[in-house]
């Protein structure tokens, strides 16, 4: 399991990195967001599909790809054309990064749901804090 536990890794952390959706990009930019999707979703296949050991190594590094992922500042809420969200008479408008945010919260749950998912090494990560701003 070594090799693989370390690619696995590996993904984890190159998932951790966040992009700023509000701004204009180039298009090296999109190439990486588009190399992120496809890890988040390569790695929520992996847990759907392969057996291995989620060792405490694997746990840190799937809770700081959480925390850098989930745990940040919203951007404000404009409608297309620029102006405030009024929640009475816009419709809802999805954050910028949610196709990864998507994926990062279904990967959560694979994870979690694993039948390696060992939750006396999660309850180290599970700190009230990472609740708090998990809610």
């Amino acid at each position: 399991y070594g090799d693989r536990e370390v690619l696995f890794i590996r993904k984890v952390k190159q998932a951790s990195v966040v992009f700023d959706f509000t701004k204009s990009i180039n298009l090296y930019e999109v190439e990486q967001k588009e190399i992120k999707r496809e890890t988040l979703q390569e790695l929520v296949e992996f847990l759907m599909t392969e057996k291995m050991p989620l060792t405490p190594a694997i746990h840190k590094a799937v809770f700081d790809m959480l925390g850098a992922n989930l745990f940040r500042p919203l951007p404000p809420r404009l409608n297309p054309s620029g102006e405030g969200f009024d929640p009475e008479d816009d419709e809802p408008i999805l954050e910028a990064a949610w196709p990864h945010v998507q994926i990062v919260y279904d990967f959560f749950l694979r994870f979690v749901e694993s039948p390696e998912f060992d939750c006396n090494v999660a309850k180290q990560f599970l700190t009230r804090s990472f609740i708090t701003q998990m809610l």
